[in-house]
């Protein structure tokens, strides 16, 4: 999984304010699902952080007909139908589940911290996304070590406190490992390069 690097823009008082909230999380005296908006506070951007009314999220799967013996990838799609705003710069966090009442499978990817890369603007009618990838175990020996489950959905952890759990249907079923021999994972969120269309 890619590191994310940290840029610093705009006042002295938000250089300071990246150095304090680490040391504040570390202390305990600041939630680890610091809002953006707060992260932005006494800068010169000021913008609100982005909220669950005005984000519609959802999961672009691969088309055509899926290969076992290949990776399974797909984006989640956070598409701004509201004012600009800011999201979260991390990773999405995501968990394989099976059955009507989602059961999970294997331990998935790390729930997201809102403060962990800060935050970006999404502009309005504008999208962002995060790739969800499930690594091919068709191999006999890597079934044998990882002890594998089918799951048929993924789980979408909210980005910050508050934000609901989506569920969306893979459209198969894939083997999971349920060992630490995790095979299922998320990248960051980031500004897609073209707008995507919820179709």
């Amino acid at each position: 999984m890619p590191s994310l690097k940290k840029r610093v823009r705009g006042s002295k008082a938000a250089l300071t304010l990246m150095v304090l909230v680490p040391l504040a999380i570390a202390a305990g005296t600041v939630s680890p699902t610091l809002t953006a908006s707060a992260a932005l506070t006494n800068t010169r951007l000021a913008i609100p952080e982005c909220t669950p009314a005005q984000i519609d999220e959802w999961m672009a799967g691969p088309s055509g007909r899926y290969d076992a013996s290949r990776n399974y990838s797909a984006d989640v799609i956070y598409a701004n139908l509201g004012k600009t705003c800011t999201l979260a710069r991390t990773y999405a966090g995501v968990q394989a589940v099976s059955g009507k009442d989602h059961a999970p499978v294997g331990m998935g990817s790390t729930v997201p911290l809102a403060a962990f890369g800060g935050s970006f603007i999404l502009r309005s009618q504008h999208t962002a996304a995060a790739s969800v990838i499930i690594y091919s175990i068709s191999s006999a020996s890597i079934r044998e070590t990882c002890a594998p489950k089918y799951a048929d959905a993924i789980e979408v952890f909210g980005l910050y406190k508050g934000w609901p759990v989506k569920y969306f249907n893979l459209g198969i079923r894939l083997l999971v490992c349920t060992t630490s021999d995790d095979n299922v994972g998320a990248g960051p969120i980031a500004l897609t390069k073209r707008i995507v269309v919820h179709v």
